[in-house]
C-alpha cells in the first residue's frame, strides 16, 4: 500500500498481538517484539496459544512479520507501541515499572522511534512523570477500550479515539492519520479526543470504574427484588431505560463484574481517588461485587452437593481471571460438603491464586458436573448450557435464558420459584418481606 508505515508493537499479550495483527492488515511493514523468549521462538514458528482472539491467527498466518526480542530491530520505526503489563500492587496503584523498562531500552537505541505510543493503562500522573524522565522521546498516551473475545473488532471500530499528550505538544495528527489506514469505518473512523495527560488517563480508569458502578447498582436493585412479593428488576429496567438519561448497558441483573480490566481500573482509580479526596461511592463498590458474587449460595444450603457450570469471567473467553465464580465456589464451600464445576474452554486451576481446596471437583464433562448435584448454577452464559439436562433448580446467575419450571433468574421475585425450590430452600425465603 502506498504511505506504509514501520511499525513496532512492544509487548505482545492479549492486546498487542491483535493490535500487530490489525497494523499487518491495514499494510504497515510491523515488528512485534517481546522480552519472553519462549513466546517469540513460538510465533516464529508460527505457533501461538496464548491469545484467544477470533481471526487472529488466520490474519497473522497471511503475513511476513518479524517477531523478536532485540529492540535493535525496531530502530526507526515511525511507531513504536508499548502495550506491556501494568498489574496493580496490593495498594491498588498501577506498576509502570515494565513500560519504564521499555522506554529505558528505547532511550538507549542510536535511531529510536519516531513516536512511542503508550498504549498500557497508566496511574494518573504517571505518563506526565515519564515524559520529564524521557524527554527526548515523544510521548503519547492512547489507551484502547477493548473487551476480550472482540480485541480485533474493537481496534477496527472503537467508540472513540483518545489521545493523551503534553500540555506543550500538538495535536497528534500523523497518528490520527495512521490510525484511519486500520479502521474499517466508511466515514473515517471514530470521534477524536485531544487532551492533557492527566486527564486521558483518569478517562481510561474512571470509565471502567462507572460501568462497574452500575453493575452493582442494577445487583442491589436485583436483590431486593428478589426478596419482595411481586418485583422483577428487568421490568423495572426497562421502565428505567425510557428515560433519556439512563443507559441500561452493564445494567443486567447477575453476577458482578470480573476479569482483566474492571476491577483493576476500579482499583487504580480509588487508589488515585484515595490520595485526592475524602469520600467516594466507589470505594465501596469491590466489596458490594464481591457480595453478590456469593448471594446465591444461599439457596443451596438445603443440598449436600452444589455443581457450577462456567468458570470463565465471560463467554468466547477462557480466561480465569478474578472471575465471578471463584467467589460463588468459595460461598458454597461453607454451606455444602462438595462443589462439583465445569467449563468447556479451561480447567478450574487455582481460586484466588492459591491451590484447589479438598472438597471442589473439577469435572471433564457437563453431566458429570451435575451428576449428583441438588443444585446447579450456571455462571458463565456459554451456549452449550442451554442444552443441560437436569432434574432440579438451576440459578441462572448470568441471564443465559435456561428453560424449565425449576429456574431462578436473578432479580426476579423468588416467591415467583416454583413449589419444589421454596419447600428445599425455605430458611432462604422466610427472609421475605412483602413489597
Amino acid at each position: 500500500m502506498e504511505d506504509s508505515m514501520n511499525v513496532a508493537v512492544i509487548g505482545l499479550g492479549r492486546l498487542g498481538l491483535p493490535m500487530l495483527a490489525v497494523f499487518a492488515e491495514a499494510g504497515h511493514r510491523v515488528v512485534g517484539l517481546d522480552i519472553d523468549e519462549g513466546r517469540i521462538a513460538d510465533l516464529q514458528n508460527g505457533k501461538q496459544d496464548y491469545v484467544d482472539e477470533p481471526g487472529l491467527d488466520e490474519i497473522l498466518a497471511k503475513y511476513e512479520i518479524t517477531y523478536t526480542t532485540d529492540y535493535a530491530d525496531i530502530s526507526g520505526a515511525d511507531y513504536a507501541f508499548v502495550v506491556v503489563n501494568t498489574p496493580p500492587i496490593p495498594s491498588g496503584r498501577l506498576d509502570s515499572s515494565q513500560i519504564t523498562s521499555a522506554l529505558n531500552s528505547i532511550e538507549e537505541m542510536k535511531y529510536p522511534p519516531e513516536d512511542v505510543v503508550i498504549t498500557s493503562t497508566t496511574q494518573p500522573g504517571d505518563m506526565e512523570y515519564l515524559a520529564n524522565q524521557y524527554p527526548v522521546l515523544k510521548l503519547i498516551y492512547q489507551p484502547q477500550f477493548i473487551a476480550l473475545g472482540t480485541v480485533i473488532d474493537g481496534l477496527w471500530a472503537p467508540d472513540m479515539a483518545l489521545y493523551g499528550v503534553r500540555e506543550d505538544q500538538p495535536r497528534p495528527q500523523e497518528l490520527q492519520v495512521f490510525w484511519e489506514t486500520v479502521y474499517l469505518s466508511p466515514i473515517g473512523g471514530p470521534p477524536v479526543f485531544v487532551t492533557n495527560y492527566t486527564n486521558a488517563e483518569l478517562i481510561k480508569i474512571s470509565l471502567n470504574a462507572y460501568l462497574c458502578t452500575k453493575i452493582a447498582f442494577m445487583n442491589s436493585l436485583a436483590e431486593y427484588c428478589e426478596m419482595s412479593d411481586n418485583a422483577d428488576a428487568n421490568i423495572v429496567l426497562e421502565g428505567l431505560d425510557l428515560d433519556s438519561r439512563v443507559n441500561s448497558c452493564y445494567m443486567k441483573p447477575g453476577m458482578g463484574y470480573g476479569g482483566t480490566c474492571f476491577p483493576k481500573d476500579l482499583e487504580a482509580y480509588n487508589y488515585a481517588l484515595d490520595k485526592k479526596t475524602s469520600a467516594f461511592l466507589t470505594k465501596y463498590i469491590p466489596r458490594i461485587n464481591q457480595y453478590h458474587n456469593k448471594r446465591f449460595a444461599d439457596l443451596a444450603s438445603w443440598t449436600k452437593t452444589a455443581a457450577v457450570l462456567g468458570l470463565t469471567y465471560k463467554p468466547g473467553v477462557p480466561v480465569r481471571e478474578r472471575a465471578q465464580a471463584d467467589d460463588l465456589i468459595v460461598a458454597l464451600r461453607r454451606v455444602c460438603e462438595r462443589v462439583k464445576t465445569f467449563d468447556p474452554s479451561c480447567k478450574l486451576g487455582k481460586i484466588y491464586g492459591k491451590a484447589v481446596l479438598d472438597n471442589v471437583e473439577d469435572c471433564a464433562t457437563m453431566e458429570e458436573a451435575v451428576k449428583d448435584a441438588g443444585i446447579v448454577f450456571i455462571c458463565t452464559a456459554w451456549p452449550e448450557f442451554r442444552d443441560l439436562k437436569f432434574d432440579g433448580p438451576i440459578v441462572d446467575c448470568c441471564g443465559l435464558g435456561v428453560d424449565g419450571e425449576d429456574v431462578i433468574l436473578p432479580g426476579r421475585s423468588f416467591s415467583k420459584c416454583s413449589g419444589r425450590i421454596r419447600d428445599k430452600s425455605e430458611s432462604l425465603f422466610q427472609g421475605q418481606e412483602d413489597s
